[in-house]
């Protein structure tokens, strides 16, 4: 599998092998219907992430051609999903879908809008916080190792560059960021490589969206599965990870 995909960076090409899926699959004993029930039941879950893990649970058991030993795992995938014009070349949407998934932490922005941000510094004739609009930001860290953004306005920044200065500091200490964002697809799916299989197929995808950067996130892994959920610590009791995962060898897709 690690090599066929390193071969496969070259070419530009997700990796095939013209081994036939095991396992027949398709009746109430393959365990699909109860993957399908975890996919859309995980808040984990990304328009992207399901999309391409509903498609791969597809093609492992209900596709007509699963059986065809000269078309590979990857390459039904890639032939559905197609290609897209991208500066001027054609890119496969698979690889955007698997590298929207490669496992990372992401400062969340998504309450950042422009027209709300206000200025967090501290009144001293009045309790509360400034609320004036905002013009720039020092940023934070938590024991966690998340960061977000400080606001600040104009008349307060003196007070915004302490900020900074004290999140300079704070990251001499801050543990790696737990991971936030992606993960599922190992979560879902195991290799007969184990997870240096998985880091070769995202490395591939990466390629393709020019995130060459990335790595995968130490301590935490690949799997979202594994990654602590501290903003969640109060369901811990109740939450369950979806445990059930489909097996892949030599690139190929078998049952469980």
């Amino acid at each position: 599998m690690g090599a066929a995909l390193h071969l496969a960076h070259t070419h530009q090409t997700p990796p095939v092998k013209k081994h036939g899926t095991k396992g027949k699959g398709g009746g109430p004993g393959d365990r699909y219907d109860e993957l399908l029930r975890r996919v859309y039941q995980d808040e984990r879950q990304t328009s992207e992430s399901r999309d391409l893990i509903l498609l791969m649970a597809w093609l492992i058991h209900r596709d007509p051609d699963r059986h065809d030993t000269e078309i590979g795992f990857w390459e039904r995938a890639g032939k559905i999903l197609g290609r897209r014009k991208f500066v001027g070349r054609e890119k496969p949407i698979l690889a955007d879908l698997v590298a929207a998934d490669r496992p990372r932490y992401e400062i969340d922005h998504s309450a950042d809008v422009w027209q709300y941000r206000t200025c967090s510094a501290p009144m001293i004739r009045r309790d509360g916080q400034c609320g004036q609009h905002a013009t720039a930001h020092a940023d934070q860290v938590d024991t966690n190792g998340w960061r977000w953004p400080v606001w600040y306005c104009r008349r307060h920044a003196d007070w915004g560059r302490k900020q900074d200065l004290a999140y300079r500091e704070a990251l001499k200490s801050a543990p790696a960021p737990i991971p936030n964002r992606g993960g599922l697809l190992p979560s879902y799916f195991t290799l007969k490589s184990g997870d240096e299989g998985w880091v070769n197929i995202y490395e591939w995808a990466c390629k393709w969206t020019h995130n060459t950067y990335w790595k995968t996130p130490e301590p935490y892994g690949l799997r979202a599965d594994d990654w602590p959920r501290p903003e969640a610590e109060e369901e811990a009791e109740t939450w369950e990870p979806p445990v059930l995962r489909l097996v892949v060898t030599n690139g190929e897709m078998v049952g469980p």
